[in-house]
């Protein structure tokens, strides 16, 4: 099984269960970031993106596998 598909069939879970991200990390990177460009890469179902949103004016949010990314597009539309 290639990567992307490690999280098929989990992502309601994922959401539910995954604990999220602490303040600091985000402030610590926002920190050490010029810009107001973020790419969020492997984005899953958006915990850290929304955590993004809130320092960052601009995140694009790239999810490859499909049932994760479909929960990310319900939780967080637009993104």
């Amino acid at each position: 099984m290639e990567n992307t598909g490690l999280f098929t069939g989990k992502s309601d879970d994922y959401a539910r269960f995954r604990p999220s991200y602490p303040a600091e990390a985000i402030d610590w990177l926002r920190s050490r970031t010029a810009g107001e460009r973020l790419l969020d890469a492997g984005a899953g179902t958006g915990i850290f993106t929304q955590l993004l949103l809130k320092k960052f004016a601009h995140v694009t949010a790239l999810e490859p596998n499909p049932a994760m990314r479909e929960k990310f597009n319900q939780l967080l539309p637009g993104i």
